[in-house]
């Protein structure tokens, strides 16, 4: 072991990081700081690794979100261009365009990939078209709820679940709100269809951007 320490305080002295000397001596941190410890020239040597770290740091982030940033962008092309490829196929069909005008109707155009609506029909309709043309299963499904407090929630709750053919595990805690009428309420409150799948999102939003280009020509 004794060896290993002269060559690791070695590597120290030529200016060499943890992570440096790390990778030609397999070893601990806590083994390294406990060897450096208490010799004078290896704090000095320290502070000046830390400064150059410091120094390096907005170069560093700034190529790794340079990086971050080159990779999501392949990852939206990729998934744009598969988009494009299959809307050629699935255009002329009923259930494709469908499902896409209710995303283009209801659905989030940030952040998750959601559609809410009052008629379990519609919900309905959209998991049939996110079955059968999203590769979607049943599992990836989350079902929420915005119900009002005068409702009784475990009833509503397996209401939507039997009507939409999913389960207890599929559903979101569902949300209680007042709302600002006191009698003019939906009956079943709004569900909610989410999925967290930013590719699927992408596909969803090149689909449709394609589908009213090629309805307005």
């Amino acid at each position: 072991m004794r060896k290993d320490k002269d060559k690791v305080i070695a590597l120290r002295r030529e200016g060499k990081s943890y992570r440096d000397i790390q990778k030609i001596v397999p070893i601990s941190r806590a083994t390294l700081s406990l060897w450096f410890r208490g010799i004078p020239e290896l704090e000095e040597i320290k502070k000046g690794i830390i400064e150059r770290e410091i120094k390096r740091r907005p170069e560093h982030l700034k190529a790794m979100r340079d990086g971050a940033a080159r990779k999501w962008q392949e990852y939206y092309r990729r998934a744009e261009e598969e988009a494009s490829n299959e809307f050629v196929v699935f255009k002329d069909e009923p259930l494709f365009v469908a499902g896409l005008m209710i995303y283009l109707g209801e659905g989030t155009k940030i952040a998750h990939l959601n559609v809410a609506n009052s008629d379990e029909k519609v919900l309905r309709l959209f998991l049939k078209f996110l079955y059968d043309y999203c590769g979607t299963r049943q599992s990836d499904v989350r079902l929420w709820l915005l119900l009002y407090p005068d409702l009784d929630i475990i009833k509503t709750e397996n209401h939507w679940l039997e009507l939409l053919g999913l389960g207890r595990n599929n559903l979101h805690k569902s949300q209680v709100i007042q709302g600002r009428h006191k009698t003019r309420r939906l009956s079943k409150g709004v569900g909610n269809i989410r999925l967290s799948n930013t590719y699927l999102k992408a596909k969803i939003m090149k689909w449709i951007d394609l589908l009213t280009d090629d309805l307005l020509v």
